[in-house]
Parts: C-alpha cells; sequence; structure tokens
C-alpha cells in the first residue's frame, strides 16, 4: 500500500501573524458614537430678495429646493429650461409636465437619455454596484417619467456629460443647485442651491443652456405620445463667448474645451481666502497634482484654517489618500467632516465670497472636460448665509475622520472585524511564504466579497482568493495576485482584520507530485 504524507494540520513550528496593530492608509472615516443633538435646521436668510439660498436637510427632511422650483415652474409664461442627469422626483415631474402642456412647447429638458443613463443613476449611493434594486428602480423611474415629459410635451435632449443641474425660468430666474431631481436629493441629502432672480444672470445661464442644446447634445426624444431616443446628426461648430458677470454676481462653468472659467473660479476664490475656508463636496479625489489642490495648499502655506465635509467613502482609496494628503500638509489647520448623505458643492472665502457648483473636487470630472455650472457670489451676507449652513452640516456629521488608523483603533471607534479569533491560512503548494509574511507584517487585512467568492485583501495590494471552513477555522488561499489597483473588481469590503492570529501553512503537493525521494517505497 501507498502512504499518503499529505497532511491536514500545520507543520509544527509554523509562523504566525498578529493582527491588529498594522495601519490601514489614508483617511477612513467611523459612524459617530455621539451624534451631535444640539444642531437644528434653519433656512438660511441671505438678507436679498435677488438671491436666496434653499437647501435639502436631512434633520427636517425639507423640501426647500423642490418647493422654490415648483413654485418657479408654476409661475412660467413663456418657458423653461431645466438641466439634470436623473428625473426620479414625481412633483417636479408633474409640475414640469403641467408647464409643458400650459405653455405648449416651451419646456425644454436637457438629461440622460438611453445609453448616457449609465452608471450617472450610482452617484448618490456609498458604493457603487450598477446590478442593486434600488438603482434598477431609479433608473427604471426615471425612463417612465421621460415618457410622462414627452406625452406632456417637453422637448428632451442629452448630452452625454452633461453634469450640471440647473433651471432657468423665462429668462428671469436662474437656479443653480446641487441636488439632482430625486425625492433623495430633495428631501433627505443635505443639498443646497442659489435662486438667482436677476435678468442677465438668468439670461447668461439661458444662454449656457441653449448652446449645450443646439451644439453639444447627441441623442434627442420629440415632443409625442411616447419617448423616442434617436441620435443627432452632427451640427457646424458654432463659436462660443464666455459668460459674463454683472455687479457681484458671476456665472462660471465648465463647458468641455469652450470654457474653463469654473476652474479658475475655484482657484481664485481660494487664493483670496486670509483666515478661513468652509469646503463642501461629494468627492474629494486626486487634489495632489491639481490646480484646486496647488491652490488649497498656498492657503494653507498662508495659516488659513480649512473646514471640509465630504461623503464618507472608505472603499474609494483615491479619496483616503488625497485626504491624507490635504492632512498632512498642515494637520493643525485641517478639520475634515464625514456625512453619509450629504452631496452639496460649494467653497467659502472668510465667509465674504462664495462659489456654488454643481461638480466635485475630482480631479477627472469636471474641470477640463464635461459640463458643469456654478456661481460666484462676492457678498458676505450670502457667503454667510451658505457658510452657516455648511457648518451646520457639519455640527450634525455622522461620521469621524481617522488618519491611518491601525485596525486595533477602527475596533475601538465600532467597527465590527470579519473572521474574528484564531485562523489557519493555508497557501499552495511551493509558495515562498517570505513575501506574504512581510506583507502581513506590516500592512492591515481586508475581507472582500463578491458574488461566488472572498478574497483577502492587503494593504499594499496583494490579494488572496479564499475558501473558508468555519468549522476547522481554515482559511484556504485558491491564488494570489499582486496588484497596485486593488484587483478586487465589484468586491465589496466586509472589514478589516482585527484581533486574529493567522497561522501561515503551506499544502503538500499531492503524492502523484511528490519528488520520489520523499515517498515511501512499497513492499513487493
Amino acid at each position: 500500500m501507498t502512504d499518503d504524507i499529505r497532511s491536514t494540520s500545520p507543520a509544527p513550528g509554523s509562523p504566525t501573524i498578529q493582527l491588529g496593530q498594522q495601519r490601514v492608509p489614508g483617511v477612513l472615516f467611523m459612524r459617530e458614537k455621539s451624534p451631535s443633538s444640539g444642531a437644528s435646521y434653519q433656512i438660511q436668510d441671505t438678507g436679498r430678495e435677488d438671491i436666496v439660498h434653499v437647501s435639502t436637510d436631512d434633520l427636517s427632511q425639507s423640501a426647500h429646493i423642490r418647493d422654490l422650483l415648483i413654485t418657479q415652474i408654476r409661475a412660467a409664461s413663456s418657458k423653461v429650461l431645466f438641466c439634470s442627469f436623473l428625473f426620479a422626483d414625481e412633483d417636479i415631474v408633474q409640475a414640469l409636465c403641467e408647464a409643458a402642456e400650459r405653455l405648449q412647447g416651451g419646456v425644454y429638458i436637457l438629461t440622460a437619455l438611453g445609453k448616457h443613463l449609465r452608471a450617472e443613476v450610482l452617484e448618490l449611493d456609498d458604493e457603487v454596484d450598477a446590478q442593486t434594486a434600488k438603482q434598477r428602480e431609479r433608473a427604471q423611474r426615471h425612463d417612465e417619467h421621460l415618457r410622462r415629459l414627452a406625452r406632456a410635451g417637453a422637448w428632451l435632449r442629452s448630452a452625454e456629460d452633461c453634469h450640471a443641474k440647473f433651471c432657468v425660468v423665462d429668462d428671469a430666474c436662474a437656479i443653480v443647485t446641487s441636488a439632482n431631481s430625486t425625492k433623495e436629493a430633495y428631501e433627505i441629502n443635505p443639498e443646497d442651491g442659489l435662486a438667482l432672480h436677476q435678468q442677465f444672470v438668468a439670461r447668461e445661464f439661458g444662454r449656457l443652456f441653449a448652446h449645450i442644446w443646439q451644439q453639444l447634445t447627441s441623442l434627442e426624444s420629440l415632443p409625442g405620445v411616447s419617448l423616442d431616443v434617436h441620435s443627432l446628426p452632427a451640427r457646424p461648430d458654432l463659436p462660443w463667448r464666455d459668460l459674463s458677470s454683472v455687479s457681484d454676481t458671476h456665472a462660471v462653468t465648465t463647458l468641455r474645451r469652450y470654457e474653463n472659467s469654473l476652474l479658475d473660479a475655484a482657484v481664485q476664490i481660494i487664493d483670496h481666502a486670509r483666515s478661513h475656508l468652509v469646503i463642501a463636496t461629494y468627492s474629494f479625489i486626486g487634489m495632489e497634482d491639481h490646480p484646486v489642490g496647488a491652490a488649497l495648499h498656498r492657503a494653507l502655506t498662508r495659516g488659513v484654517a480649512i473646514d471640509l465635509l465630504v461623503q464618507p467613502r472608505n472603499h474609494i482609496e483615491a479619496q483616503r489618500a488625497s485626504l491624507a494628503w490635504l492632512l498632512g500638509l498642515a494637520p493643525g489647520q485641517v478639520s475634515i467632516y464625514g456625512h453619509r448623505r450629504t452631496h452639496t458643492k460649494s467653497i467659502i472665502a472668510d465667509d465674504q465670497a462664495v462659489l456654488l457648483w454643481t461638480g466635485n473636487l475630482d480631479a477627472k470630472h469636471g474641470w477640463s472636460d464635461g459640463i458643469e455650472v456654478g456661481v460666484v457670489v462676492d457678498d458676505p451676507s450670502v457667503a454667510a448665509a451658505v457658510g452657516r449652513w455648511i457648518r451646520n452640516v457639519m455640527q450634525r456629521s455622522t461620521d469621524v475622520a481617522l488618519n491611518a488608523p491601525s485596525v486595533h483603533e477602527l475596533a475601538e471607534a465600532g467597527s465590527q472585524p470579519p473572521l474574528p479569533g484564531d485562523w489557519e491560512l493555508w497557501l499552495p503548494p511551493k509558495t515562498d511564504i517570505g513575501p506574504l509574511m512581510n506583507s502581513l507584517r506590516h500592512h492591515a487585512v481586508e475581507l472582500m466579497e463578491a458574488p461566488g467568492q472572498q478574497l483577502l485583501r492587503s494593504a499594499d495590494g496583494l490579494v488572496m482568493h479564499i475558501k473558508v471552513d468555519n468549522d476547522r477555522r481554515r482559511l484556504d488561499v485558491q491564488r494570489l495576485q499582486e496588484t497596485n489597483s486593488g484587483g478586487t473588481g465589484s468586491a465589496r469590503s466586509r472589514g478589516w482584520l482585527s484581533g486574529n492570529v493567522l497561522k501561515i501553512c503551506v499544502s503538500p503537493l499531492p503524492p502523484a507530485q511528490q519528488p520520489v525521494r520523499n515517498r515511501k517505497r512499497q513492499r513487493p
């Protein structure tokens, strides 16, 4: 008979790794254990009739933005221009349908049509997963609303890279807001905007809308009994005149290659700050090598304090790194606040001037390409009103920022580590354990899950595809890979391993693959 020397027990003296003190790179957010209960939502008064601050708030679930939009749409006497890549709010759609029927062709809508919808519907979610029921339902609602708008007589067009959110009514009022046309944006997410009852400014935003409509759209659905999306033919490239300013109000935009006044405005307002910047953004990515990031660096060098409100997204490694970069420039001057629903975007310098826009502090989107809009107001009363509202959201932050925390610190802050206790980590035969041991000793380990697979990912990019045997407390590594980009596809984090002792074991070769000298001979 042949002796099977394959063992299911670790070899004597198998090395072990204690997990818990390893640090997770970048800024991570953990839920506030004692969220502030003293802050109360208030509509902020700008002290002006021609510029009104509007907001949505998670505390009161106010519908201030929606209410003002509907009021303006119902008052329209000639035309409504509405830009939002998503239409999933029943009340706004109803108001636009009524206006289209009343004005007989005076409602023009820039939105995502057909293939342009794609992942834009995912922006407000904590993690991107295009297959979730929530996103499918939102996309379906968007499509149904477009069909209603078409039947009511609205004109529909789509530019693939248009992320702007604004509305112009009768060349008399322009509303710029961070909010998409969704129930969540109008009732739950911290969102805000400015309603500009200034004819010149409204006309400038109307001119911008017309240029996008005529020159930059590629899909269209004409008013009719049904939604009928078709491609638009190529059109002659017409010249564009940059947006003009009046008094203390300046319309700005990113308009593909035509205009980048939004970038100039962001840099200028940061450069003008002498003591304090209040900044709100959905994402903060890639600022390290970006003109806006350079302006932030200059501000910190001047001694300017920065309060930053951002949505916590621990699964976005680039955001964790960018936030750590900002903190590292001047730790004593930067305060970071996390709110799980915030979607607002603004920069306030010394409560003297404010930029409110529709993009994000994301180096890859909305600064040199795409379509975004914003408005700069050089008025202390308006800037202070927006600043008060942002600070109010900061007071009610849902998450606390931790810079390069250890896994043990994350656990103490409330994180629930997966796979608690001691485990054996079994590696494929002939695996050189040296690189693995070095990785595990110095880098935190994260459990990732995706349909049909589980992964262990070290913070230095080592990925182990594993099979979990809970009964034997054993993790069998099916495959190892090294990647700088994560290599985890759509896998979602289940947390960082903490308090674990991993015994590192290497599986022996099957008997048939054993060298002859290592096999026991059979007697004839």
